[in-house]
């Protein structure tokens, strides 16, 4: 890295293979070792040097350089990321079809997801000072059991559970290739 970053000459790396857990270490170990907190503050140097070069001041950016190169790429990724989300779909379906729990860094979780309803007849039995009055059958949310508090438990809740899917992306898709 600090050939490349710094310029350095080629640098001996045989004693990169030594064996370091060997007590005394050898000479040549040990000035390859004195030369590592030279090489760390060379490239440290170098990366605030180029860290300059790639987040410029926001003051002196070319807005019309900047909006233009947006432009220039928004399309194509619109149509790659649509291609993406139609990709993972088909293969969260694929999977739990084949049951399929892991492939190629892709895994299919589970999680049991419970809703409860009521009546509003019933639901305004309990809430009757509120004056509402009404036949539907509600979803009621954590939330609003929680507003409810105590008025809930002279309420019959129907209870429904549902099985939710999510697909899991393990690794970028970039450290598969």
């Amino acid at each position: 890295m600090v050939e490349c970053l710094c310029h350095f000459p080629a640098i001996d790396k045989s004693e990169q293979g030594g064996n370091w857990g060997k007590r005394p270490l050898t000479a040549a170990q040990l000035e390859y070792a004195q030369k590592d907190p030279v090489y760390t503050a060379q490239i440290h140097h170098r990366l605030l040097q180029l860290s300059h070069l790639i987040t410029p001041d926001p003051a002196g950016e070319n807005l019309e350089r900047l909006t233009n190169r947006y432009w220039e790429i928004y399309q194509q990724w619109k149509i790659l990321d649509t291609e993406m989300e139609h990709l993972k779909e088909r293969l969260k379906s694929a999977m739990i079809k084949q049951e399929a729990a892991e492939i190629n860094g892709f895994s299919v979780s589970y999680q049991n997801r419970t809703s409860k309803k009521v009546k509003l007849a019933e639901l305004a039995k309990v809430v009757y000072l509120s004056g509402q009055d009404s036949q539907i059958s509600l979803s009621l949310t954590n939330d609003l059991l929680k507003e409810l508090g105590d008025l809930a438990q002279g309420l019959t809740i129907e209870e429904t559970r549902q099985k939710i899917s999510q697909l899991t992306i393990k690794q970028s898709e970039a450290d598969l290739r």
